[in-house]
């Protein structure tokens, strides 16, 4: 949909244009955005700085005042989004064929993802939601023990290092629910058996 059908009018200036955008299309921009936080939000913890500082410009875009609506607002596609790129980028499966230069860019690119998805996460569940809303949306991202094992015993130190500071993020909280939800899913035994 396109602001065309859009009701416009031109104020006595001719350089100024205000639009009064209808419903239609202020569902159809809602949706698009929609599409594009989870994303946005995982290049704001890209590992890269330019990649992450371009990504933080843009949200910044977002009136301060609204940022965190709009974030939460989109925090069940946010943890899908970052499910998927913790599950693909923590997994070691490289496409058969692939070797030397192009294997490494390929785990580069997988690790990336992990990374930033776990920064991601730790944002949207430290410090946009409720605790209730972290917890279920934790649970869509690691709906058993083997997720947090996927990441904190992982073989490659960055997802292992972005794991970690993503429980020290989430135990900071100091919440006795989330403490006791992190327990529940063995996540210190998985932390303390990872370091032995």
């Amino acid at each position: 949909s396109s602001l065309a059908p859009a009701a416009a009018a031109v104020s006595s200036s001719p350089s100024i244009l205000v639009i009064t955008v209808g419903a239609r299309e202020k569902a159809a921009l809602s949706q698009g955005i929609s599409k594009c936080i989870p994303a946005w939000l995982c290049a704001k913890c890209d590992p890269a700085r330019e990649v992450a500082d371009k990504a933080e410009r843009g949200l910044n875009l977002i009136p301060e005042k609204n940022r965190s609506k709009v974030i939460g607002a989109c925090s069940g596609d946010i943890a899908e989004h970052c499910r998927d790129f913790i599950i693909r980028g923590s997994s070691s499966a490289i496409p058969a064929g692939t070797g030397g230069q192009e294997a490494d860019e390929i785990r580069d690119h997988m690790d990336r993802m992990a990374v930033s998805a776990l920064g991601a996460l730790a944002d949207l569940v430290t410090s946009i939601v409720t605790v209730e809303q972290a917890i279920q949306l934790l649970q869509t991202v690691f709906p058993d023990e083997k997720g947090w094992k996927m990441v904190i015993a992982n073989k490659r130190t960055s997802i292992r290092r972005a794991a970690y500071n993503f429980i020290a993020r989430l135990a900071s909280k100091r919440d006795k629910s989330l403490l006791d939800f992190l327990a529940s899913c063995g996540v210190s035994g998985l932390v303390l058996g990872s370091l032995s």
